[in-house]
């Protein structure tokens, strides 16, 4: 069923189901209708610096490779990703930066290219409201060439559930951090958290690329360019000192 988005993850014998959730993962609010417990300026610390994990990644050219070493690198450990099976062109993390409970929603170059497809856009779109009904912040890695084409994606509906995802993102208040770490390219970076559709703060590594649709240096399209090493500082600055929030909707299927 993970593979149909009908359940987040899957675990076996039923007796590991209490162990699946990894400590890293972080708490979320009882209900929808409460702020996250771990929201505030004083709600954690980073741990001694892991950056030097982030720049040899950056080095050796990890971001074209696949999503799973940055988020290993980001993140304070173990976080639970969601729907792993599904649209895996997009990931979904649960997880704890500077020990503040954050969503990740990431591009996997390493599956479709990174191209954002129907079924990612719905997975997306589905997560960020969550996040936002919880009053959990969100992290958005970007590395991607845009939207799938074909005409399958067409009928599937690329287009109206690309709008769910950047209606998703324009509507939600919870702190929103975007970090380019490659390709942003035409619509679909646009509607990844983009600074159109308010993102808290927009980042870019040295070398992201801009393409189609967004013409121009990253100094241009982000608020700034930061290295590698500094990103997790930089984006648990912007977190803790954003003001925390949940959006007012519940968490209803997309």
């Amino acid at each position: 069923m993970t593979d149909t988005a009908v359940s987040g993850t899957a675990v076996r014998p039923e007796a590991a189901a209490s162990g699946a959730v990894p400590p890293g993962s972080g708490p979320v609010p009882p209900d929808s209708g409460a702020v996250a417990p771990d929201c505030g300026p004083d709600s954690g610390t980073l741990p001694p610096d892991p950056g030097a994990r982030l720049a040899a990644l950056f080095d050796g050219g990890g971001p074209e490779r696949g999503v799973t070493s940055l988020l290993r690198s980001l993140l304070d450990g173990p976080g639970l990703e969601l729907h792993p099976a599904w649209a895996a062109s997009i990931v979904t993390v649960l997880g704890r930066l500077a020990g503040r409970t954050v969503g990740v929603v990431a591009s996997d170059p390493s599956r479709l290219g990174g191209s954002l497809d129907a079924a990612a856009a719905d997975k997306a779109a589905r997560f960020v409201r969550m996040c936002d009904a919880f009053g959990v912040p969100l992290v958005v890695l970007v590395n991607t060439p845009g939207y799938l084409p074909g005409t399958a994606q067409e009928r599937g509906g690329l287009a109206r559930r690309g709008a769910k995802l950047m209606h998703a993102f324009a509507a939600a208040v919870v702190p929103r951090v975007t970090v380019v770490t490659g390709k942003a390219y035409g619509s679909a970076a646009v509607t990844l958290n983009s600074r159109a559709l308010g993102a808290t703060r927009v980042f870019a590594w040295p070398g992201a690329r801009f393409g189609p649709g967004e013409d121009g240096p990253a100094a241009a399209l982000a608020d700034e360019v930061i290295h590698p090493a500094a990103t997790r500082e930089a984006v648990a600055r912007v977190i803790a000192v954003a003001p925390c929030g949940r959006g007012t909707h519940r968490n209803i299927p997309l």
